[in-house]
């Protein structure tokens, strides 16, 4: 006689197994994604750093880097800035 399917033993069984590793994974799975977002953001402001002393030095111009409204988890914005006051000036680009 073939056995179609899983006696509720084995459903119990292999439900409690399923909890179990979503109780494990999930804060493994948090913590990966948390690393990998602080590598991002690192790559990307040494992006911007990169970007900003390369058009300093082939414009022969001063740069400026700023964080966005005070704070550099906002964003930040490089602009040419020839009178080096660190303030973005309507002139400048």
């Amino acid at each position: 006689m073939r056995n179609n399917g899983f006696t509720l033993v084995e459903m119990l069984t292999a439900l409690a197994v399923a909890a179990i590793l979503t109780f494990v994974a999930i804060p493994l799975v948090d913590d990966l994604l948390a690393r990998q977002r602080a590598s991002m953001a690192l790559r990307s402001f040494t992006d911007s750093l990169r970007y900003a002393r390369t058009h300093a030095v082939l414009h022969q111009t001063g740069v400026t880097m700023r964080a966005q409204q005070n704070d550099w988890a906002a964003g930040w914005m490089i602009f040419e800035d020839p009178n080096q006051n660190a303030t973005y000036d309507s002139q400048e680009k």
